[in-house]
């Protein structure tokens, strides 16, 4: 079965499919929390560094903090330990 479409310039690609992490997990029988083991300060690193990112790129401080404040909301899936 070919599951990837022809464009009409003659190009092909595969289909795109989103899921989200519990669609993801359900369908797999795994989470990310299980396989990752992100601690604490393993996030608070990750947190630093989208700091410093967001500051390298001269985010304005509203969109950083709207933009962080979606990524802090994927702490408690992602998070597994001290």
């Amino acid at each position: 079965m070919d599951i990837q479409s022809e464009h009409a310039d003659g190009s092909r690609a595969l289909p795109r499919i989103s899921l989200t992490p519990e669609e993801a997990a359900a369908s797999t029988g795994f989470s990310v929390r299980r396989t990752l083991k992100i601690t604490e300060s393993e996030w608070a690193a990750f947190c630093k560094d989208f700091d410093d990112t967001m500051a390298k790129f001269n985010v304005p401080e509203a969109e950083h903090k709207e933009l962080f404040a979606i990524v802090e909301s994927t702490k408690g899936d992602i998070v597994s330990g001290p």
